[in-house]
């Protein structure tokens, strides 16, 4: 499965917020207001990533999506937890 970080210019994105929420339901986990992890199965590309969250020149802007490749840092269990969990799964 790959793993995807989601993040806003703006602090707080609400739409983004809602849009990544009904896309991804089980597959994401919120970091800070404006910065989301989410797991696709099916969906392998950033643009993919992008067209399924409503972020485009019609659509949500001020969004950046990055492929996690890997991943290293100090941070809470929780996202080490939600990374080796949806992350690695097949």
């Amino acid at each position: 499965m790959a793993a995807f970080a989601i993040l806003s210019v703006a602090l707080s994105n609400p739409a983004l917020e809602n849009n990544i929420r009904e896309a991804y339901s089980e597959f994401t986990h919120k970091i800070t207001e404006n910065v989301w992890l989410v797991a696709d199965k099916a969906v392998t590309t950033t643009s993919e990533v992008c067209q399924k969250i409503g972020v485009g020149e019609n659509g949500l802007a001020g969004v950046v999506v990055l492929k996690i490749d890997g991943y290293f840092g100090y941070a809470s269990t929780a996202i080490w937890e939600w990374l080796k969990v949806k992350a690695g799964e097949t």
